[in-house]
């Protein structure tokens, strides 16, 4: 009478490359996820807080006819990384670092239930040397929207490929001397590459009201 063989009850290693494959597969999935939840939310914070920045600055403008002095090239929020070794934070192109300035945030935090929102201060490169951290809010002759000149505006950076401005238009670039412009909020701009996509949010001019 034949036996009956029996096959081991083990794995085979084809079987085991599988199911390590399946879970690796699985496992990036879960990273890109988190990666891309955790993207979205630095974006709502930066947004956030730049939301809360143009309306304290609009509060004070409206109360006082101007903006605090000095104002422009000011980084918005407190608590940057100080890269200059002068014991200021700072922020936005880190070759040329705007610098927190106590006499604007300290100004306009009556506005803001005596709170300075930080952005995200994570650091995204663009064009070599000009990496940029956080908002700041700054002034500049040559700034346009839809050729309508904005010399004040709030400047700040979404993160990720493509990313689309969370409040006002995406940056980009012109040709002097209209060298900086900004295009409508639902476009895109290439001069951050795959890292983000800069945002400038036009602020009255108070020498127009």
């Amino acid at each position: 009478m034949l036996k009956r063989s029996h096959h081991s009850s083990g794995y085979s290693i084809v079987e085991i490359i599988v199911v390590v494959v399946i879970v690796g597969i699985l496992a990036a999935i879960a990273l890109i996820g988190a990666s891309g939840a955790q993207v979205q939310a630095r974006n709502s914070q930066t947004a956030s807080a730049v939301q809360a920045y143009k309306k304290a600055l609009l509060g004070y403008l409206n109360d006082n006819g101007n903006y605090p002095t000095p104002t422009y090239g000011s980084c918005l929020g407190v608590g940057y990384k100080d890269t200059t070794g002068d014991g200021v934070g700072d922020c936005w192109h880190m070759a040329y670092p705007s610098s927190e300035n106590d006499i604007l945030l300290n100004a306009i935090k009556p506005y803001m239930n005596n709170e300075l929102p930080l952005p995200s201060t994570i650091t995204l490169p663009s064009a070599p040397p000009y990496d940029q951290v956080g908002a700041i809010v700054n002034y500049s002759p040559l700034t346009t929207l839809d050729g309508v000149p904005h010399k004040w505006f709030i400047a700040y950076t979404m993160e990720g490929n493509q990313a689309k401005c969370m409040v006002g238009p995406v940056l980009s670039i012109g040709v002097y001397p209209h060298f900086f412009s900004a295009a409508p909020a639902t476009g895109y701009t290439e001069a951050y590459g795959t890292y983000g996509t800069g945002c400038w949010l036009p602020i009255p001019d108070p020498e127009e009201l």
